[in-house]
């Protein structure tokens, strides 16, 4: 019986281990459910069963923000545990709202992408006003000039075991403003109704129109390379409350952010901020006649596989690359006219459009080729066209570079499998295409020589039976 439990645990660790090292990676958000305004908060984003990761992590709303970019893989290609710590201050009431996005890659090559949310509860501080913590012995302010000892009758009122009438104390307990265990209150007193701002500013830039309290709408242009900017506010009203300041991220175009302030009495108004990111200097990028503008905000692009991030000049304007020290190779981001974003190679000025095609271990650059011998056609894949050469109705030839070690080559692609095969051309096989090229060149010059020849010795028997 012994060895039937042993078999039958060894029978479930064979099951379960492989699903346990191969299974798919995740992502987790960590955070306090509520803090208090003012307070540090740490937020903690856990990968698991990851071989590789490029991620985001933002913290918005009230807080002064925080955001953070996390890409790299694990040296020996493996699945590991990876555990990244943001931290941000929290700024007023309201919530902050944490985003992680991007993805991660498990060492079987699965790749997921990830985009989670958790939000946090930011509240006031609370600030203790008690002046007495003993509530067995009350202080009771006088009320309307008149002073009332418990157990002593007082004129134009009554009293009975410490009750006096005409404003009427019950056991410490004043009506006609209230008293309450030495706490006073008034029921009738009239909310705070203000709910404009005093104040409202970017920092580091100028808002249009100049600021007016009555004035419900901003514009403010910022350059592209800026990403984040921070809105402060003051309220005019003493209670009123406030939402939509701190920092926040923005992108190339229109931002749109409403300030919103909350009077005492609960009335709401609402000021609106235009943020413009604008490209004063855009940088041209001109591909097989059509042009493209070169991308400057790094957080716009995503590193591409066996790639580095790095930095270069171009038209002395720094922008975002990546670079592979093994095929030498740069990459920029390009936008096209509707704001979609490609990559391209870049070399001295010049700049072809960067496409990878992955088959099995094969990660491949397509470009253009010189084959001779062979029909040039066209192949699509992964929906893009490349050039090639046709060998048959099933296979082609393109010209490519092994991104994994920077050597060209040519290889044979099925459009049945939709896979990728190294070609080596046959010199004996080239020989022979030559050869029958250059047989059939001469054979049409023989064909028109004869065509030529036969026509003059018709011209001249014509000639002669005209005599």
């Amino acid at each position: 019986m012994k060895k039937l439990y042993i078999f039958f645990a060894i029978l479930i660790m064979i099951i379960l281990v492989p699903q346990i090292a191969f299974g798919a990676g995740s992502a987790s958000i960590s955070a306090p459910a509520s803090v208090e305004s003012g307070s540090n908060v740490t937020i903690k984003v856990t990968l698991s069963n990851v071989a590789a990761w490029n991620i985001k992590i933002k913290a918005s709303g009230a807080t002064d923000g925080a955001t953070k970019s996390y890409a790299d893989a694990t040296e020996d290609a493996e699945n590991t545990t990876k555990t990244f710590s943001v931290t941000c201050n929290s700024k007023g009431a309201g919530t902050i709202t944490v985003t992680v996005t991007g993805d991660i890659t498990s060492a079987d090559g699965a790749n997921k992408d990830i985009s989670l949310t958790k939000s946090i509860t930011v509240k006031e501080k609370q600030v203790n006003n008690s002046t007495n913590n003993n509530p067995s012995q009350p202080t009771n302010p006088p009320t309307s000039g008149t002073t009332s000892k418990p157990n002593t009758p007082s004129s134009g009122g009554q009293t009975s075991s410490g009750q006096t009438t005409g404003g009427q104390t019950s056991s410490g307990q004043t009506t006609g403003g209230q008293t309450q265990n030495g706490q006073t209150t008034n029921e009738n007193v009239e909310k705070e109704a203000e709910a404009r701002l005093a104040e409202l500013s970017v920092l580091g830039y100028e808002i249009s129109p100049a600021f007016n309290k009555d004035t419900q709408e901003y514009f403010v242009e910022v350059p592209l390379t800026q990403e984040n900017v921070t809105i402060d506010a003051k309220t005019l009203g003493s209670k009123a409350k406030i939402k939509g300041t701190g920092n926040y991220e923005v992108k190339e175009g229109n931002n749109v952010f409403e300030i919103v302030v909350t009077a005492e009495n609960g009335e709401t108004k609402t000021y609106k901020l235009n943020v413009a990111v604008v490209d004063k200097n855009p940088i041209i990028a001109t591909i097989n006649q059509k042009q493209y503008t070169v991308v400057k905000q790094a957080k716009l692009l995503k590193k591409p596989n066996l790639y580095e991030e790095t930095t270069i000049k171009i038209n002395d304007i720094e922008v975002p690359a990546f670079k592979n020290e093994t095929n030498k190779l740069i990459i920029v981001g390009i936008k096209d006219e509707n704001n979609q974003i490609l990559y391209a190679t870049y070399n001295d000025g010049k700049y072809d459009i960067y496409t990878e095609v992955t088959s099995k271990n094969l990660l491949l650059y397509i470009t253009e080729g010189k084959l001779e011998g062979y029909k040039k056609t066209s192949v699509t894949i992964n929906e893009k066209q490349y050039s090639a050469y046709e060998i048959n109705d099933r296979f082609v030839v393109v010209y490519a570079m092994n991104v994994n070690n920077g050597e060209y080559g040519y290889y044979k692609y099925d459009k049945k499998d939709e896979t990728f095969q190294y070609y080596e051309i046959d010199k004996a096989e080239q020989k022979e295409i030559n050869v029958f090229a250059v047989i059939s060149v001469i054979l049409g010059i023989l064909l028109v020589i004869s065509i030529i020849a036969q026509i003059v010795i018709n011209k001249k028997k014509l000639k002669i039976e005209n005599i």
